[in-house]
Formats: structure tokens, C-alpha cells, sequence
């Protein structure tokens, strides 16, 4: 339960808002676990949505706040990921599926087996780009040369990889950033 000088505390201090956003990002993250084990597509899609929001808010106070941030995330392999989640993150907001879902066996099977049988989420991949993320003709005309260099990086940095191992890696870099400078 909040106190009342909890709850009057000011949000708009710079550290005290990076600090919230990198618990959001936990909270988040621990809600993608709970939903993939659940094997919940609708809980999943609302978590990795949750997920990008917070990723990508707190490189945004990184751009704002703290200037050689852009050098080192250009250069670690970690920050690049964050190019590519900020075109799966627009995606999202475009209602395209970004994401596919895999299957595999649970451990421990025996033969024979009874039905139904149960299979666990093997992973989640970020989808082939392809063909499939189109935007409509007005959003085009006025997001083109961002669109591609956004997609571009998608390919580039995401495509194919693992959903809960990109997070990992883009949050790990990102709470360094904020150990460097807290």
C-alpha cells in the first residue's frame, strides 16, 4: 500500500523516472515469462507490447539525458538491438504480427504416450520481415526513408532471434547504462 508521502513524491526528477522505468521493464519482463509459460497468445502479445513500451522508453532517456550514450549503444552488440525493437515496437502499434510462437515436446515423454498430448512453447521468434510489414499508402508517404532504415534494422539485428533472448540482452545493456551513470 502507497503512503501519502509516497504518493506525493516527485516523478518528474530525471533519475527517479529512469529508475521506474527500469521496474516497469522487470515487471514486464516477468509478465512475458508468466505468459509463455501459461502459453497465453493474448497475454504474450500484451507483454512483449508491455516490453517494447518500457525497452524503449528508457533508451529514450538515455538519448535525452546522457550524451555518449548513443556512441556506446551504437557499438555494443546488446544496445544494437534496440534499432531493431524500435521498428518491432512500431509494428506493433500498426497491428502487424511481428512475433511467431514454436512448439516442441515437453521433457520427460515416455512411450506410450496418451492423448491429448501436451507440447510446451519451444520459443518465440521475431518473424521474416518479408512481405509482411506493410504500411498503408498515407503512412508511407510520410514515414518512407524511416520505414526502410527501421525495417532495415529489423532484418539486421532481430529477424529470426529469439523474442526472450533479445529483451534479455537489450535490458542487460540498458541496466548497465543505468548503473554507469545512477
Amino acid at each position: 500500500m502507497m503512503t501519502e508521502e509516497e504518493a506525493k513524491k516527485d516523478f518528474s526528477d530525471p533519475l527517479r523516472r529512469l529508475a521506474n522505468n527500469h521496474y516497469a521493464m522487470e515487471k514486464a519482463r516477468e509478465r512475458l515469462r508468466v505468459a509463455i509459460e501459461a502459453k497465453d497468445n493474448k497475454e504474450i502479445y500484451t507483454a512483449i507490447g508491455e516490453l517494447l513500451l518500457w525497452v524503449l522508453t528508457t533508451e529514450e532517456w538515455h538519448w535525452n539525458h546522457d550524451k555518449p550514450f548513443k556512441k556506446r549503444r551504437n557499438i555494443d552488440d546488446r544496445g544494437q538491438l534496440l534499432f531493431g525493437l524500435r521498428f518491432a515496437y512500431n509494428a506493433m502499434k500498426h497491428n502487424m504480427n511481428f512475433y511467431e510462437i514454436h512448439f516442441g515436446r515437453s521433457s520427460g515423454f515416455t512411450f506410450p504416450f496418451s492423448f491429448p498430448v501436451r507440447f510446451a512453447i519451444k520459443n518465440i521468434l521475431w518473424i521474416k520481415a518479408d512481405e509482411k510489414f506493410e504500411l498503408s499508402k498515407e503512412d508511407r508517404i510520410f514515414n518512407e526513408k524511416s520505414y526502410k532504415e527501421q525495417l532495415l534494422n529489423y532484418k539486421r539485428y532481430i529477424e529470426g532471434k529469439d523474442v526472450s533472448i533479445t529483451f534479455d540482452k537489450a535490458m542487460e545493456f540498458l541496466h548497465e547504462e543505468y548503473e554507469r551513470i545512477k
